[in-house]
């Protein structure tokens, strides 16, 4: 394959919509132009790079990576003093991810049969030009699963490091009893448990639309959730408002949990290419701390995403006992990291490795 040409652009509004989209195809959910440009118009603080390789009038290959300066590290360690650190000192190397956030897809993107090992290196060419435009020193590639594998391969010079599992649920079902009579029975039975014991609490969930949900009341939830975590709060002002202008019916689901009338919890789950994620767990800590309101909306998820036709359902990599007995799997992850300076990098590897074993 001849040498691509490279184009880089800062706004998802200049990618070829139908272009790109069909370069994403099936297999890269989350990244059509769509989801880039509602990226941009809720996260805070996120300032994309786009990179794309042409290949005469098709589009082989793209990127999407940011300058990233808030890092979301309490599912990672364990320790808020270690968390503090480690926080700092990825400060320091202003790391460049090519990453989704929200979504967490990896920012690489290939069009279908096209050779990675021919596309791979010039596509990283690009992002280094980046990188130091951003006076970056590290390269991010994240989150990557088993099925990357041929990708990871034709990455000279990137370790990789294990990061946070998430728990998948695979639908395979055609109604909700269906899931149920496969669940084994102390599941089904601890799942009813839960439910029963909501209801009887006065717990009520009720799924509607962006448009018509309490959106201030919504956000507030979602940040009491990041603050619980100790994570910083990502989004811009009235993002659920954004969302509901930018995205179609079909592209979401969005559940609020009610107790006394009062909306006490909440989730939006983001549908794209057969793919569910649960995303934007708003809580009242203090109203559901025994009512089991974050363990309802969780079960609900399962009947959505049978009733939606998804595929897969990614229920997130927090909570995973109770995400076991609905069912899921873990599904393991890894970051793809470069230093750029050769004997920094060579010392970070040896780090890593060490670690892991």
């Amino acid at each position: 394959m001849r040498e691509c040409k490279a184009i880089i652009t800062r706004r998802s509004e200049e990618l070829p919509e139908l272009i790109w989209d069909k370069m994403c195809g099936t297999r890269q959910p989350f990244a059509h132009k769509r989801w880039l440009v509602l990226l941009e118009m809720i996260t805070g603080d996120y300032h994309p790079y786009y990179v794309q390789l042409w290949q005469g009038d098709q589009l082989v290959a793209g990127a999407a990576c940011y300058a990233q300066r808030h890092f979301h590290l309490s599912a990672h360690l364990s320790s808020p003093l270690l968390a503090w650190v480690t926080q700092r000192g990825l400060r320091l190397v202003g790391p460049l991810s090519c990453h989704l956030p929200l979504f967490a897809y990896p920012g690489i993107f290939l069009a279908e049969n096209v050779s990675a090992e021919m596309v791979l290196p010039q596509l990283l060419n690009e992002l280094q030009k980046v990188q130091r435009a951003e006076r970056s020193h590290l390269l991010s590639i994240n989150p990557l699963t088993a099925t990357d594998k041929s990708t990871i391969q034709q990455w000279p010079g990137f370790r990789p490091t294990h990061i946070v599992a998430d728990a998948v649920l695979d639908i395979a079902w055609d109604s909700y009893d269906a899931y149920q009579m496969w669940l084994p029975g102390k599941k089904r039975a601890e799942i009813r448990r839960v439910r029963n014991r909501a209801a009887d609490a006065g717990v009520q969930i009720q799924e509607c639309s962006l448009f018509e949900t309490e959106a201030a009341q919504v956000e507030a939830l979602i940040r009491e959730v990041y603050q619980h975590h100790g994570s910083s709060y990502s989004f811009k002002a009235e993002m659920v408002k954004n969302t509901a202008a930018l995205l179609q019916p079909s592209d979401y689901a969005h559940l609020i949990a009610r107790h006394e009338g009062e909306v006490v919890g909440t989730l939006t789950l983001f549908i794209s290419e057969g793919v569910m994620l649960v995303r934007w767990a708003g809580l009242d800590y203090e109203r559901t701390r025994d009512n089991f309101t974050y363990h309802l909306l969780m079960s609900e998820t399962v009947r959505i995403a049978i009733e939606r036709g998804v595929r897969q359902l990614k229920l997130g990599g927090t909570a995973f006992t109770l995400k076991k007995q609905l069912g899921a799997r873990l599904e393991e992850r890894i970051a793809l990291v470069k230093l750029r300076n050769p004997l920094l990098n060579r010392a970070m590897q040896l780090a890593l490795a060490w670690q892991q074993k």
